[in-house]
């Protein structure tokens, strides 16, 4: 005995659903969790700062919200489980931001010396 049974349920979940959720939730969701590698790259290329990315917070903040808004289903606690994982990684991005810039801040100060070394 089973519990849809009891309750007449039957479940109807087929490709199309499947799919659906896959491409909805899982794939955006999963991208989204590459943003401090993304991030680390970028600042390695000197495109962004960690004080660049700490003043725009605010609107990071807000294209993040928009971004779980999008992907989740219409309801409060999907959207926030959802956002504050995407939160947290934004400033765990900054961290590994700050961590890339010193390093190739350094890497940058070392080149130098070396070229007025070879001089």
């Amino acid at each position: 005995m089973n519990l849809s049974d009891d309750l007449n349920v039957n479940q109807v979940i087929g490709v199309y659903e499947y799919f659906q959720f896959l491409l909805q939730l899982t794939l955006p969701f999963g991208l989204l969790f590459q943003m401090p590698v993304v991030v680390m790259f970028v600042t390695r290329l000197g495109l962004v700062t960690p004080m660049f990315l700490s003043k725009i917070r605010k609107y990071a903040y807000f294209v993040l919200f928009v971004i779980a808004a999008v992907i989740t289903p219409p309801e409060l606690l999907s959207h926030l489980m959802v956002s504050v994982p995407l939160l947290i990684l934004y400033e765990i991005s900054i961290v590994i931001s700050r961590i890339a810039y010193r390093q190739a801040q350094k890497n940058a100060i070392r080149e130098e010396n070396q070229a007025f070394l070879q001089k």
